[in-house]
C-alpha cells in the first residue's frame, strides 16, 4: 500500500491524516501478523521512525474505533492488525 492509498484509507474514514497514523498504517499493512504496541514501538524504531507508546497505542485506539478491534493476545497484550 502506497502513501496515497494510505491517506485514502485514513480519509475515507473520516480520520486526519497526521505523520503517526501514516506511519502506524504502513507499518501494520506492511505486517505478516498482528503486532502489540511494544512491538509496533519497537519496529517503528527499527525503520527509523520512532514514535512514543502512548502515541502508538492512542493512534491503533482510534483505528479501532472505525475498524475491526484488537485480538487478545500474550502475556495480557492486545494486538493490532490491518
Amino acid at each position: 500500500m502506497s502513501e496515497v492509498s494510505h491517506r485514502g484509507a485514513l480519509q475515507g474514514q473520516g480520520l486526519r491524516c497526521t505523520p503517526a497514523r501514516l506511519r502506524v498504517l504502513a507499518l501494520l499493512s506492511a505486517s505478516a501478523r498482528h503486532l502489540s504496541v511494544p512491538e509496533a514501538c519497537s519496529r517503528l524504531g527499527q525503520a527509523g521512525k520512532r514514535l512514543h507508546a502512548t502515541t502508538v497505542y492512542r493512534t491503533l485506539e482510534t483505528f479501532t474505533a472505525v475498524g475491526p478491534g484488537p485480538t487478545p493476545g500474550g502475556a495480557g497484550h492486545c494486538v493490532y492488525g490491518p
